[in-house]
């Protein structure tokens, strides 16, 4: 049986975990390719989607953590690379908040499949509210989590200092947005416009970091 190496496995989780995420994330019912555009805030209106979308949904919540989880992995393994160079105490810090959003997105994706298979019965509007509030709360320690590692990273002469700077600072309005958002619901949906870009621009960003791991080797 052949082997990988640490590093090698890790740039490979980065770039698929992150384009995998990213993709089903891009066609949620509701949320983006699929039923429609609709105001996250609008519970009636998402279960709707997610009802109308049901296979589509399922596939879409299911597979989401599972590119996240690997994604996890290989950012996890890319900082531990960076012991005792600079950045790394912030950039480990990030993978913390990352890890965090994580456990909430896995959470709030597991809430959203119960109701696309049509088993939260009239408790739908309960389970919907609770999902939305751990995603906006994990969308905040996400956008945190990437604006730590960026700033880790930009420290550090292996990596391109201009690019992470821009993600830092595109993680910035992210996290600001985030919570302006969980103050605010009507700007909710504008707020997951700007994250959606946002992350679009941070997936690049991470497949570069996956690339670098391969050469590595």
């Amino acid at each position: 049986m052949g082997t990988i190496s640490a590093n090698k496995l890790a740039g490979l989780s980065i770039i698929v975990g992150s384009i995998l995420s990213i993709i089903f994330f891009t066609i949620r019912p509701g949320g983006g390719l699929v039923g429609g555009n609709v105001d996250p805030a609008d519970a009636a209106a998402s279960i709707a989607a997610f009802l109308a979308n049901s296979d589509m949904a399922s596939l879409s919540f299911f597979f989401v953590p599972i590119g996240l989880i690997l994604f996890f992995y290989g950012m996890r393994t890319l900082v531990e690379n960076l012991q005792g160079s600079d950045g790394a105490p912030i950039a480990r810090l990030g993978v913390v908040f990352f890890l965090l959003a994580l456990i909430g997105w896995t959470t709030s994706s597991a809430l959203a499949l119960v109701i696309a298979g049509g088993n939260a019965g009239a408790a739908a509007g309960a389970v919907y509210v609770i999902s939305l509030g751990i995603n906006m709360t994990s969308s905040i320690f996400g956008a945190l989590a990437f604006l730590l590692i960026a700033l880790g990273l930009s420290t550090n002469s292996d990596f391109n200092k201009v690019f992470a700077l821009v993600i830092a600072a595109i993680s910035a309005i992210i996290l600001v947005a985030s919570i302006w958002a969980g103050k605010d619901l009507s700007m909710l949906q504008t707020t997951s416009m700007i994250s959606g870009v946002g992350y679009i621009v941070t997936v690049v960003w991470v497949v570069t970091l996956g690339l670098g791991l391969l050469k590595k080797g």
